[in-house]
C-alpha cells in the first residue's frame, strides 16, 4: 500500500533523487520536501533559541549540498517562501527573528513578502528591525531579479513602517535598509519619514534621536546639491521642526542625560541643513542666531527662542507654503501621551533581535 503524504513526515535529509532532479518533482518528491520544511519550520514554534537555529541551519543545508542542482534549488526557494508566509504567525519570537534570517538567504523573489510580514509584525521590535536588516541585504543581491517597483514597494514599506516605529533600534535599522537603493528612489520618502517621526518624539521625549541624527547627515551628505524642490521644502521642515521640538524640551527638562546628547547633536544638524539650503529655498533678510551661542552655556530659553525663529521664517516664506500645521512639533491633538504609547516597542528586543544575529 502506498504512503499517504502525511506518512512522510519529517525527513531527517531530502532523498538524493531529489536533489538531482533535473526538473519538476513527482507529486511524492514535492510532498517529501513539504514534509521535510514543516518539520523543521516546526522548531520556530518553540522557544529554544539552539533548536531553532540548528533547524534553520538543518532548512539551508540541502542547498550547500554538491548534489543539488539548479532545478532542485529553485523549486526549493519557492516552497521555503510558501511554507514560511504560511506559518510565520504562529512563530515564537525568537522563531519570528529566525524566519527573517532565513527568508533573506531565499533566492526567489517571493521572499519580499515574508519580510513585509515580518516588517509588520506587532509582537516585538526585535522581529522588525531583523526583517529591516535583511531587507536591506536583499534588495541589492542581483540573483533575486528584483524590478525597480519591487524594489520601490519595499522602500515604501519600509517608510510606512519607520513613520510609526516605537523603538529607535528597529526605526534605525528601517532608515539604514532603505539606504540601500539610490538617493533619487529614496530621497522623497525618507524625508517623509523624518517629518512622521516628529510626534513621536513630541509624546515621548526619551526615544532616542539617533536614528535622525544618522538619517539625516547621509541625507544631507548624500543629496546637497542634488534635492529637487519638493524634498528641499520637505528637509527644512523636518529640520527646522527638530529644532523647535528638542529646544522646548530641553527648556522643560524633559530631556533625559542618554538622549540630551544626541538630541544637542541633531540640533546642530539640523541649524545646518537650514543654514545649507536656505539659499535653495529663497529665505531672505535676517536669520535666527546660531545655535551655537546658547548651546554652550545651556541657555536653553535663548535656545527655543532660535528654534521659533526658524519656524516663523520658513511659515512667513510664501513660496514654501508652510503653515502652523506642516510645522507643528506636538503629539497629534496635543494630548499626552498614554503609558502604552509612551512604552510601546521599548526594551521588547530590538537589541535581543541583533544580539540573536551574532
Amino acid at each position: 500500500m502506498a504512503l499517504a503524504p502525511a506518512a512522510l513526515a519529517q525527513p531527517d535529509e531530502l532523498d538524493q533523487t531529489i536533489l538531482e532532479s533535473p526538473g519538476a518533482w513527482t507529486n511524492t518528491q514535492a510532498a517529501e520536501v513539504r514534509a521535510f520544511v514543516d518539520g523543521h519550520l516546526a522548531e520556530f514554534e518553540g522557544e529554544d533559541p539552539e533548536a531553532i537555529a540548528e533547524a534553520r541551519e538543518a532548512l539551508l543545508k540541502p542547498l550547500n549540498d554538491l548534489r543539488a542542482g539548479t532545478a532542485f534549488q529553485s523549486q526549493y526557494f519557492r516552497v521555503l517562501s510558501e511554507r514560511l508566509r504560511e506559518k510565520i504567525g504562529g512563530f515564537s519570537v525568537i522563531g519570528k527573528i529566525n524566519g527573517m534570517m532565513l527568508a533573506r538567504r531565499i533566492v526567489d523573489r517571493s521572499t519580499i513578502d515574508v519580510l513585509k510580514i515580518g516588517l509588520g509584525d506587532e509582537s516585538s521590535a526585535g522581529v522588525r528591525f531583523v526583517a529591516a536588516k535583511s531587507i536591506g541585504e536583499v534588495i541589492p543581491n542581483s540573483e533575486l531579479g528584483l524590478s525597480d517597483a519591487d524594489k520601490r514597494g519595499l522602500i515604501e514599506a519600509l517608510a510606512a513602517s519607520a513613520s510609526t516605529e516605537p523603538d529607535a533600534f528597529a526605526a534605525g535599522k528601517m532608515l539604514d535598509a532603505m539606504r540601500s537603493v539610490d538617493l533619487g528612489v529614496r530621497a522623497t520618502p525618507t524625508l517623509a519619514v523624518f517629518n512622521a517621526r516628529v510626534p513621536l518624539h513630541a509624546a515621548n521625549p526619551n526615544l532616542s534621536y539617533q536614528p535622525e541624527l544618522t538619517g539625516m547627515q547621509d541625507m544631507l551628505l548624500r543629496g546637497s546639491g542634488e534635492f529637487n524642490a519638493a524634498q528641499r521644502r520637505s528637509f527644512v521642515q523636518a529640520a527646522a521642526r527638530y529644532l523647535a521640538l528638542i529646544a522646548t524640551q530641553l527648556e522643560a527638562g524633559e530631556l533625559e542625560t542618554e538622549n540630551k546628547d544626541v538630541a544637542l547633536r541633531l540640533v546642530t544638524q539640523s541649524e545646518t541643513i537650514l543654514d545649507l539650503l536656505k539659499r535653495e529655498v529663497g529665505l531672505q533678510g535676517v536669520m535666527p542666531n546660531p545655535v551655537a551661542r546658547y548651546v554652550p552655556v545651556e541657555d536653553w530659553a535663548g535656545l527655543k527662542e532660535v528654534g521659533s525663529g526658524w519656524v516663523e521664517k520658513l511659515k512667513a516664506h510664501g513660496p514654501l507654503n508652510l503653515d502652523d500645521d506642516d510645522l507643528n512639533i506636538e503629539a497629534p491633538g496635543g494630548a499626552a501621551p498614554t503609558e502604552e504609547a509612551v512604552e510601546a516597542g521599548q526594551g521588547d528586543g530590538a537589541e535581543s533581535g541583533a544580539v540573536a544575529e551574532q
